[in-house]
């Protein structure tokens, strides 16, 4: 199992648009770390969240993957099989 940690940067949180637009995203694993524009950014967390043998890590990452979700909503299934296979770790839940 690989781990990778991500995070997203986004504009800022607004009344009524608690996933705003996506900005970026940052990425480090053992392989190093990058960070991604907003469209390559979607595109990488496309391969990230679809790799079983990925596992994501992040503080409050549900708020990450909310933000993907709404940049693209045909991500919920991969999202929420992850979720379901054990393959998304947040460390402010664990840390509560």
């Amino acid at each position: 199992m690989k781990f990778v940690a991500v995070d997203t940067e986004t504009h800022l949180i607004a009344p009524g648009c608690v996933a705003p637009k996506l900005v970026c995203l940052t990425e480090a694993s053992e392989d190093g770390t990058a960070i991604y524009d907003a469209v390559d950014g979607l595109a990488r967390f496309w391969e990230l969240i679809t790799d079983k043998n990925v596992t994501l890590i992040g503080h409050h990452i549900f708020f990450d993957l909310c933000v993907f979700a709404a940049e693209d909503p045909e991500l919920l299934p991969a999202i929420f099989d992850a979720i379901d296979d054990g393959r998304i770790r947040d460390t402010k839940l664990r840390q509560m």
